[in-house]
């Protein structure tokens, strides 16, 4: 009837992945433009989302895609569509570097959540901040 396990999934993987972004934005809640292009960045939240959902035993493509949608949301608001978009290119490309990343990230979420049962993404983070520098827009 009700669906509420994904809507706690859903509310899960917004705050796990703004968190996980937290030290790359600005005062704006913007990520960096640089993140937008990233195949590495998109196919990990697609692969921690999915690995996530399976997790929880939502395994529906249509459900899977909506959790995808709202944490590509959280994380890149109003370019979310134009993001997504391109990375359902890369996806249906079976581009390398993407499905490289897509797989690594599969592999690693499924390791952490059979070992812990928690989500955690810490190694993004810590990717995102070896890799990238926070946005600097500033609010004036």
């Amino acid at each position: 009837m009700f669906n509420f396990k994904f809507s706690r999934c859903k509310s899960t993987l917004q705050k796990t992945f703004s968190n996980c972004f937290d030290p790359l934005k600005d005062e704006l809640g913007t990520v960096p433009v640089k993140l937008h292009d990233s195949k590495y960045v998109t196919a990990s939240m697609i692969s921690i989302c999915e690995a996530y959902a399976n997790h929880l035993g939502l395994k529906k493509t249509q459900q899977q895609a909506l959790l995808i949608d709202a944490a590509f949301e959280e994380v890149f608001r109003r370019e979310s569509t134009t993001i997504l978009t391109q990375t359902d290119q890369w996806k249906d490309d079976n581009n390398e570097e993407f499905m490289r990343a897509y797989q690594n990230g599969l592999n690693h979420m499924q390791s952490l959540l059979n070992h812990d049962n928690q989500l955690n993404i810490d190694w993004l983070k810590d990717y995102l901040v070896a890799h990238y520098e926070p946005s600097r827009n500033l609010m004036l």
